[in-house]
């Protein structure tokens, strides 16, 4: 399992009599290492800090801000979102929060990519980004229901709360 790039590996030239890397020479070298890798951490860590995204849907209704990690922050509005019905304004609100996470995490991807590109420590980062759906990959609104959509629980046959309702149908139907 490889965590960093091959760059990352200790090179010193500094070979003492016997054929060996002199101890004093090792020591220091993986202090500086040390000490790089810390840097390059911190600078990380700034720039993931800062990697916000924002997204505006295509009719301009809605405008969304999300965090580094995906998180919502802001949602505004515009007068265009009245003229939509709820049903439209819900697919517009969650198409733009898919959109400006994805863009998050393609920020994410090229602050980290110099340090872990190839590596498992890098596969497991972006095995957690959101993927583009079939929607947004070919630019189509879709008409019927979501493939994501919870699916209704089945009525369970041992319902038994009230001996009126239990004949195996739910009475929301």
């Amino acid at each position: 399992m490889r965590f960093f790039r091959h760059s990352d590996r200790i090179q010193t030239p500094n070979v003492g009599k016997s054929g060996l890397m002199e101890p004093e020479y090792l020591v220091r070298d993986l202090e500086a290492k040390a000490a790089e890798m810390q840097r390059r951490a911190e600078e990380m860590q700034e720039q993931i800090k800062s990697a916000n995204a924002t997204a505006t849907s295509r009719d301009g209704a809605v405008t969304v801000q999300v965090a580094p990690n995906g998180a919502l922050q802001n949602i505004e509005f515009s007068q265009r979102a009245t003229s939509l019905s709820a049903i439209q304004l819900t697919q517009t609100v969650m198409q733009t929060v898919r959109q400006a996470q994805m863009e998050a995490a393609r920020k994410i991807t090229e602050i980290v990519e110099p340090q872990f590109g190839g590596t498992d420590a890098m596969d497991f980062i972006t095995g957690f980004m959101p993927q583009p759906d079939d929607e947004q990959q070919t630019g189509k609104e879709s008409s019927g229901p979501q493939k994501n959509a919870p699916k209704r629980p089945e009525p369970q046959s041992g319902w038994d709360d009230d001996d009126d309702l239990n004949d195996g149908r739910s009475f929301l139907r």
